[in-house]
């Protein structure tokens, strides 16, 4: 899940004479080599518990190059940070080698990549024990963004209440949204791709999206998939039907076996979700997909789809319940343990549990919430039953306000196949001053990678389109326009 957020405190302006050779000095026409070391300081471990004076290392990076250089002369430079979601942040290159790092030059910005709390080499807790992980929340993560911009403003001289912008996609995006939306005195602009704001209990609004951007190619191969699925639904009624299921699939396990037979429709959804998600990037393609689904000798729309299923699967089909349930209580940090961690966050907070519960659905009625519920009860314990768990999304969502965001220089950006953004905010609020933006024919989060020459022409102009949004809502000095007058004495900030 991903969306870019940025966010803008407003000065006054006080100018001072500065040559326009000077600036355009500062302002290198080339990106320059960052360091990709990374840096580690002291955060709390609980940001709502005044007693509790336990620190982590958590581990960023940053390029400071531009900023160096520019301070000198304009000490109202901005800081441009990456916030991370739920994985690891292993190099520093999008420091300068993105997006944000494209329109952060035109800035000098300092930019920074911050990498979330129990992800990766930022762990609070020795392990991820239940006790343990009650420390992982998108709560204590917005106030680890705070606490980081104070003391990384005050590591590098910041003393202007320098604007900062904050960058990100899929949940990390989300979080772009609501750290603008809980701390506008800090956070002056957002930029917020692909982000789910929404948190919602039974998401099968993602495979609504799903079956649409399928049809956009090729509605054969949307039909196929739907026309299989119900017979699937079908053979399922019976143990004879499991059992025949179980051979034409060649299943890594017994589809006889309930909970065998969830993970593997959850395996099915996600297969082709994911196709449909990363679209055009990760050498996912819905052209090859359906290519594979509508060709062969198959006559039959459920043997198409045994037949992608086979072969993209690389051996059996599915995956074993048991086994997986045993991978994600482990305590241990591992890297295939960091699946446990963003599981408690949706057990506990974001939902979004990616449902074909009726028979209308675009995968049938084949996979209802209740497999997800019964994994988080699993996986946690007993506590989890689906009444908790409604309650815990219910919380999240009176909390951030779901899709009725309330802030100011927000930019959501979506992609126009993105399943995601059933979750997504898709129209700007020009009364409340956030944008949205679509992408045509493209994924989740296209807009925050690195630019190729290979990127679709439709994606070029927006993101052309996303950088003078974001140059509206920011007030700092930009270079690339040449200015001759640089104020060089801090800019007192606009009451609000």
């Amino acid at each position: 899940m991903k969306t870019l957020c940025i966010s803008l405190i407003i000065f006054g302006q006080v100018h001072l004479q500065t040559s326009s050779s000077l600036a355009s000095e500062i302002l290198p026409n080339n990106a320059v080599q960052a360091t990709y070391d990374a840096h580690y300081f002291d955060q709390k471990l609980d940001h709502f518990d005044k007693s509790n004076n336990k620190t982590w290392k958590q581990r960023y990076y940053y390029y400071s190059e531009l900023y160096d250089q520019a301070k000198k002369i304009y000490p109202s430079i901005p800081l441009f940070l990456i916030i991370s979601g739920e994985r690891s942040v292993n190099y520093g290159t999008q420091t300068n080698n993105s997006p944000m790092y494209h329109l952060g030059r035109d800035y000098n910005a300092l930019m920074m990549q911050l990498e979330h709390r129990y992800y990766g080499e930022s762990r609070p807790t020795p392990n991820i024990t239940v006790e343990n992980l009650k420390y992982l929340s998108s709560q204590q993560a917005l106030e680890d963004i705070i606490y980081f911009v104070d003391k990384m403003k005050k590591k590098f001289g910041m003393k202007c209440n320098n604007e900062v912008v904050v960058f990100g996609g899929s949940y990390a995006g989300a979080l772009a949204a609501w750290v603008r939306l809980k701390h506008p005195d800090k956070i002056s602009v957002a930029q917020a791709s692909s982000a789910p704001i929404a948190n919602i209990y039974d998401f099968a609004g993602y495979n609504n999206v799903v079956r649409n951007s399928i049809k956009l190619y090729d509605e054969n191969c949307a039909s196929i998939i739907h026309e299989g699925s119900v017979k699937e639904e079908e053979l399922t009624k019976t143990e004879e039907g499991l059992k025949n299921m179980t051979d034409k699939f060649k299943t890594c396990r017994s589809l006889t076996n309930k909970n065998d037979r969830r993970a593997f429709f959850q395996n099915q959804i996600d297969k082709i979700g994911y196709t449909v998600q990363y679209n055009g990037t990760l050498n996912q393609s819905i052209p090859a997909t359906c290519k594979l689904l509508t060709g062969g000798n198959e006559t039959d729309s459920i043997d198409k789809l045994a037949n992608y299923l086979i072969e993209t699967s690389g051996g059996c089909t599915g995956y074993d319940y048991s086994d997986n349930i045993k991978d994600l209580r482990q305590t241990d940090y591992t890297n295939q343990n960091q699946f446990r961690q963003f599981l408690w966050q949706e057990c506990t907070q974001l939902g979004l549990f990616i449902t074909s519960g009726t028979k209308d659905s675009f995968y049938a009625n084949t996979l209802g919430v209740d497999f997800y519920t019964d994994r988080c009860k699993d996986v946690f314990g007993d506590k989890f039953t689906a009444e908790y768990i409604k309650k815990q999304v219910k919380k999240t969502n009176a909390y951030y306000g779901g899709f009725n965001y309330q802030q100011s220089k927000c930019l959501f950006t979506q992609g126009q196949l993105d399943p995601y953004q059933a979750a997504g905010i898709k129209e700007s609020n020009d009364k409340i001053g956030y944008k949205a933006l679509i992408i045509e024919n493209v994924g989740h989060t296209r807009d925050l990678n690195t630019e190729t020459k290979d990127d679709p022409p439709q994606l070029v102009k927006a993101r052309e389109e996303i950088k003078q949004i974001l140059k509206g809502w920011i007030k700092a000095v930009d270079f690339s326009k040449q200015p001759t007058n640089v104020p060089s004495k801090c800019q007192k900030p606009q009451k609000q």
